[in-house]
C-alpha cells in the first residue's frame, strides 16, 4: 500500500463515518470577508439593464452568479424538523420562531458553503490587474493583491490564460457540527459549484496546481483555506473580458498591495475547528496540497498517464464489455429525453421526502444520459484518470427493471445487472435511520470512483480531486431529476464498504454519494422568494 492510500486509509478508518460524530451546537456561519479592501460591485443579469452596463463586469456578474444568494427561504419549525429529521425543541415551537435563510443555486451540507472564488486578472477595462475575492452576500468582487499574479500561481508552460478563477475551499469551516466527516463533505460541495461553473461556460480545470504558490499568491494560509482547482477564463469563451488596463489605473507589481492591507474576518470558526479534528484528518490534508505521491517529486503533466499498470482497466468500467456480474447482457433504456438543465440551477433544492408512486423507466434514463454528460472533465489530470466515475442504480420498484442493481454504461445507453441479488431490500434496510427522508418508490443512483490507482498516480491529491468530481455528478443528477419531474437528495450515510459489497464494485472502487430520485414531497411550512425572478436563465419561485 502507498504512503497516499495509507493516508486515505487511516482517514476512513477513524473518522470517515458520519456516525462517528453527533451533531452538536455551533454559532452562525459567518461568511469570509475582507472589509478593509476596496470594494466593486458586479451587476446582477437583470433583464431590462441598460446597454450601459454591459461588458466586463457584467460577464463576470452573470459568472459569479453560480455563488450567490437567489432566494430566500423562510421556514417553520415543523419545516425545519422535516428537513432536518429531528424534532424541533418545545421551547422553539411554542415561541413559533421561523428560520430565515438565503439560498444559493448550489447545494451545501448544512448550508455551510465551504468554497470561496477568487479572480486573478491581467486587467480588464473596468479592473486593475490583481486578485480579487467575491463576496456572495454584496454581489460584489474585494481586493486582495495589485499586480498581475498569474506567473506566481505556476501553471504549466504554455499557459496563456489572461484570467484565473481559484476555486478555494475551507475543510474546517463546519466541523463543529459534522466533525471530521465534513472534510470528505467540503470536497463534494466544492464539486458541486465546479458544475455550475462549467454550465456558465468555463473550461480547462486545473486540479493539477501548485497549492502553495497559490496561497502565497492569495495570502491566504493554506492550513485553512486550501485551493481546489483553477480554472482559465478565455476571451474565446468570455468575449467581454478583454484584457486591458482599467481606465486612469497605474501600472502595479506584483509586490504592490491594495490601498488598505487586505485582512480577511470570518475565519474564526475554520481556526477553531482544525484545532479539533483527527490527526489522521490534518495528515491527509496536508498531503493532498503536496502534488504527486509523497516523498516523489510532482511529474504528471498535462495529458500525461502517470498511472501504474493496470490502473487503465481498473478504470473501464463505463467501456462496453463484461460487466461485474461476469455478464455481457445489457438492458438498453429508452431515449433520453432532451432538457434544459440550466434552467433548474436557481431552483434546485433537495428533496424533504418522497410520496408513494414509482419513478418512469424515461425519466431513469433522462437522468443518468445527463448525469452520465457529466462523468468526464475537461481538465489536466492523467489520460488514465480523466473519466474516473461509474454510475449504479438500485431500486425495487422501477417498471421495466426487476428489483436489483444496476451499473450504468454510457456509450450504450444501457445498464447491466450486477451486485448481490437481493441488493435493493439490502440497501433499505442499511439506509433506515433517523433523518433518513421516507423513500416510498425512490430509486437509488450511487455515484463511485477509484480510490487505489488514483492514489498510486497522483498522491493524496486523489482523495480530493476524486470527491469534487463525484460533487460536479451530483448536481448533475439534481438537475436533471427536477427537469425530469423528479426530486432528488443526495445521502452520505450509508456504510461505505456495505454499499460497495451490494454493488458489486471492482476492487479498490468506492461509493462516494448516494443519491436518492423519486416523487417528491412538496414542502409543508416554508415560503420562497426569489430574489430576482427576471434574471437571465434563472427560475427560482415556489416549492416544487
Amino acid at each position: 500500500m502507498s504512503a497516499a492510500a495509507t493516508l486515505v486509509a487511516n482517514y476512513r478508518r477513524e473518522v470517515e463515518k458520519p456516525d462517528r460524530h453527533a451533531p452538536t451546537a455551533y454559532p452562525s456561519l459567518v461568511p469570509k470577508r475582507y472589509p478593509t479592501s476596496p470594494r466593486i460591485a458586479l451587476p446582477w443579469p437583470l433583464a431590462g439593464y441598460p446597454a450601459s452596463l454591459a461588458g466586463d463586469l457584467a460577464a463576470l456578474g452573470a459568472l459569479f452568479m453560480a455563488y450567490a444568494p437567489v432566494r430566500l427561504s423562510l421556514f417553520t419549525p415543523a419545516a425545519v424538523a422535516t428537513l432536518t429529521g429531528f424534532p424541533m425543541p418545545q421551547t422553539v415551537g411554542a415561541s413559533r420562531r421561523y428560520l430565515l435563510q438565503t439560498c444559493r443555486q448550489v447545494a451545501s451540507g448544512g448550508a455551510s458553503f465551504p468554497a470561496e472564488l477568487y479572480l486573478i486578472t491581467a486587467g480588464t477595462p473596468s479592473l486593475a490587474a490583481g486578485a480579487y475575492h467575491y463576496f456572495p452576500v454584496h454581489h460584489a468582487l474585494e481586493r486582495v493583491r495589485g499586480g498581475d499574479l498569474r506567473a506566481a500561481i505556476a501553471l504549466p508552460a504554455g499557459t496563456s490564460a489572461d484570467h484565473l478563477l481559484v476555486l478555494a475551499c475551507r475543510p474546517w469551516k463546519n466541523v463543529q457540527k459534522y466533525g471530521d466527516f465534513y472534510y470528505r463533505l467540503s470536497s463534494l460541495d466544492t464539486g458541486v459549484l465546479l458544475d455550475g461553473l462549467l454550465s456558465e461556460g468555463v473550461r480547462a480545470v486545473r486540479f493539477l496546481h501548485e497549492d502553495h504558490a497559490v496561497a502565497e499568491a492569495l495570502w491566504l494560509d493554506p492550513a485553512i483555506e486550501s485551493a481546489y482547482a483553477v480554472l482559465e477564463l478565455s476571451e474565446r469563451l468570455f468575449p467581454q473580458l478583454a484584457v486591458g488596463p482599467a481606465e486612469g489605473a497605474a501600472a502595479e507589481s506584483p509586490d504592490q498591495a491594495a490601498v488598505v492591507a487586505a485582512v480577511p474576518t470570518g475565519l474564526e470558526l475554520d481556526q477553531a475547528g482544525v484545532q479539533t479534528v483527527h490527526p489522521a484528518t490534518i495528515a491527509l490534508h496536508r498531503a493532498s496540497m503536496c502534488l504527486g505521491r509523497p516523498g516523489e517529486p510532482a511529474s504528471v503533466g498535462v495529458g500525461e498517464s502517470s498511472a501504474p499498470p493496470g490502473c487503465a482497466a481498473n478504470l473501464g468500467v463505463n467501456s462496453a464489455g463484461t460487466g461485474p456480474a461476469g455478464t455481457t447482457e445489457l438492458v438498453t433504456l429508452p431515449a433520453a429525453r432532451a432538457v434544459d438543465l440550466r434552467a433548474q440551477q436557481a431552483g434546485r433544492r433537495s428533496a424533504v421526502g418522497f410520496r408513494p408512486g414509482p419513478v418512469r423507466l424515461d425519466q431513469m434514463a433522462t437522468v443518468l444520459a445527463q448525469a452520465g454528460a457529466a462523468l468526464g472533465v475537461d481538465s489536466d489530470l492523467p489520460a488514465a484518470l480523466a473519466d474516473p466515475l461509474t454510475l449504479y442504480c438500485v431500486g425495487a420498484e422501477l417498471p421495466g427493471l426487476a428489483p436489483g442493481a444496476y451499473q450504468y454504461r454510457r456509450a450504450e445507453h444501457a445498464v447491466l445487472r450486477c451486485g448481490t441479488p437481493d441488493a435493493a431490500a439490502e440497501l433499505l434496510a442499511v439506509a433506515a435511520g433517523p433523518g433518513i427522508p421516507a423513500m416510498y418508490g425512490a430509486q437509488s443512483i450511487f455515484v463511485t470512483g477509484p480510490q487505489s490507482c488514483g492514489l498510486d498516480a497522483l498522491g493524496a491529491r486523489w482523495y480530493r480531486v476524486l470527491n469534487a468530481l463525484a460533487g460536479v455528478v451530483v448536481n448533475r443528477i439534481y438537475l436533471a431529476a427536477a427537469a425530469a419531474g423528479l426530486g432528488a437528495r443526495a445521502m452520505l450515510g450509508y456504510d461505505v464498504d456495505t454499499v460497495g459489497h451490494l454493488l458489486g464494485l471492482p476492487a479498490g472502487h468506492t461509493a462516494l454519494a448516494q443519491v436518492l430520485i423519486g416523487m417528491a414531497v412538496r414542502g409543508r411550512g416554508s415560503l420562497d422568494l426569489a430574489l430576482a425572478d427576471q434574471c437571465t436563465g434563472l427560475t427560482g419561485g415556489a416549492d416544487r
